[in-house]
């Protein structure tokens, strides 16, 4: 009995000593290959997934045209070129009454470039005082302005006081020095040229003047070395990627009577015969720009419809445009800033205008004076913001008149 009991007590302590020693941690056990090179079998490729490559966008186009209409077909254009401001005054009918006070509200302190589309009293700033008896009947028949109209000729204001270098017909250039004046002759055809200084590049064409009185042949202005010579131009702005770049086309003339565009003519200078072919000179001078027009500009208000302004506008093709010199009585022809513009502006009479389409091209419609528009990354757009800026600011410098 008492080695029975020895013999269990010693079986109990064993099976303790096991229990005790199954719940001691066995020490972790390193994996086969920690540390190891791991070969790989020969001719085993593993393949790499590429990693995609970052999405770059570009780069916005920082290149800024600003364009504020001040009736009839003037414009003030500013842009940056080489870390400064370029200031160009196409046309030149502004009242001399407030000349500088409408130069000093757009920050013109001076002027690089005044460009002239063809050699009356509209668009030179001639009148009375420079002995311009169309401007002096202009006046009559269609009424004088608010505030006393004075003649303000680029000459004098935008060449003389303000430095400016001017670019226009050859007769606008008789009473300046040739270095500060680009005198174009039409019997030269199309004329494409860079002003390195302003890095603007110019295309100059021979166009059709607006005014048909009263029959086409006799007061159709014709580019002979005595008449008025009227041209149109396209403007193409800098910028340091070409993709950025914007242009304009301005016609300060648009022949407004049949047979418009499709109208050639032969003039005779020195025993020498030239024709003139509007809408070939038009295809010519597009071609050498190359590029689509960004913002196209001309005088359309008494265009019958869109078929006669279909004859350019599929052309053109523009990416957007604004008719100009429109207007009733005093406005079409000598506009009061100060003021707002006379509803008439607004084209209530030439719906066509509105709806007349291009592609995507947008109808900016010029319905105030200030009016003021921005050429950026190939599009043009209105700056309602801007133009109220001007006018308030105009308006506050003439108050006391």
């Amino acid at each position: 009995m008492n080695q029975l009991s020895s013999l269990c007590r010693l079986l109990l302590g064993s099976l303790l000593l096991v229990a005790c020693t199954d719940r001691k941690s066995t020490p972790a056990q390193p994996p086969p290959f920690e540390g190891k090179e791991l070969a790989l079998p020969p001719g085993l490729v593993v393949p790499v997934t590429p990693e995609s490559p970052p999405v770059v966008e570009p780069e916005p186009c920082a290149e800024r045209v600003e364009i504020t209409w001040l009736g009839v077909t003037t414009y003030a254009v500013s842009y940056a070129f080489e870390g400064r401001t370029v200031r160009i005054l196409l046309d030149h009918q502004i009242n001399g009454t407030y000349y500088r006070d409408a130069l000093s509200v757009l920050g013109f302190e001076d002027v690089d470039y005044v460009v002239i589309g063809h050699n009356h009293f509209d668009h030179t700033g001639d009148c009375l005082e420079q002995g311009d008896l169309l401007c002096g009947g202009a006046l009559v028949t269609s009424g004088a302005p608010e505030l006393e109209w004075d003649g303000a000729p680029f000459e004098e204001l935008a060449v003389g006081a303000y430095g400016a270098k001017a670019i226009g017909p050859h007769l606008v250039c008789e009473s300046l020095d040739l270095t500060r004046c680009r005198g174009l002759w039409s019997l030269d055809g199309v004329q494409r040229f860079e002003l390195e200084d302003v890095g603007l590049t110019v295309t100059a064409f021979p166009s059709a003047h607006s005014v048909v009185i009263p029959i086409l042949d006799d007061e159709r202005e014709h580019p002979t070395d005595d008449e008025p010579d009227p041209y149109s131009y396209i403007f193409e702005f800098p910028a340091q990627d070409p993709g950025c770049r914007t242009s304009m086309l301005w016609a300060s003339s648009t022949l407004a009577d049949a047979p418009y565009l499709s109208y050639v003519e032969t003039l005779v200078s020195e025993s020498q015969s030239y024709t003139f072919d509007y809408a070939a000179l038009l295809d010519e001078a597009l071609a050498l720009h190359g590029q689509p027009i960004t913002y196209w500009a001309f005088a359309a208000a008494s265009l019958p419809g869109v078929e006669a302004w279909s004859l350019w506008a599929n052309r053109i093709a523009p990416r957007a445009w604004s008719n100009h010199h429109h207007g009733a009585d005093s406005a079409e022809y000598f506009p009061d800033l100060h003021l707002p513009g006379p509803p008439d502006l607004s084209l209530g009479d030439v719906t066509w205008l509105e709806s007349a389409q291009v592609g995507d091209s947008k109808f900016l419609p010029l319905d105030d004076w200030w009016t003021t528009i921005e050429l950026n990354d190939g599009k043009a757009r209105l700056l309602p913001e801007r133009r109220s800026e001007l006018q308030q600011a105009f308006r506050e410098r003439l108050l006391p008149r």
